[in-house]
């Protein structure tokens, strides 16, 4: 599976970055896995707009910059030194831990973001199950050491 490492190269060798107008931040990354294939949505602020852009290097595809989710939190630049433990290897932490603890849950979804916050850079994995639960586990980037984990029925989650 392509790591981060290789879908930030593939997206600096492409085109539609290389042209970009400003110099870029890398903030986070997001993937999502289907069928036992990974996409990178890797999302870099422009420092001088303050405003986010979203590159997808395997579709070759950029958003139209926009505002943050959160635009009073100061985003941390991911810096790609601190990740150790690819995302490779993570998927083997992560499936270790659901056959040890989660053995009678069935992964549908899992979605997967990279990012820093407080200076402690971390995988965060979001998981859906067929039982309607969402599964959380967030994971040290550098060390591989699991940070929480917590599993919540869909049904808590409030509209």
């Amino acid at each position: 599976m392509q790591t981060i490492k290789q879908a930030v190269t593939e997206l600096k060798n492409q085109k539609i970055f290389s042209s970009y107008k400003a110099d870029l931040t890398l903030i986070n990354a997001f993937a999502m896995i289907e069928a036992g294939k990974i996409i990178w949505q890797l999302n870099y602020l422009n420092p001088k707009t303050k405003k986010l852009v979203s590159f997808t290097p395997s579709k070759n595809t950029h958003t139209e910059e926009q505002p943050s989710l959160n635009e009073n939190k100061k985003l941390e630049n991911l810096n790609l030194e601190n990740v150790k433990i690819d995302v490779n290897e993570i998927l083997k932490i992560v499936k270790s831990l659901l056959k040890k603890e989660y053995s009678s849950e069935t992964i549908t979804k899992k979605i997967i973001t990279l990012h820093t916050i407080k200076k402690e850079t971390f995988w965060s994995f979001t998981m859906l199950t067929t039982s309607l639960k969402v599964l959380n586990l967030r994971i040290n980037a550098s060390s591989g050491k699991v940070i929480s984990k917590k599993i919540s029925s869909i049904l808590e989650f409030k509209a």
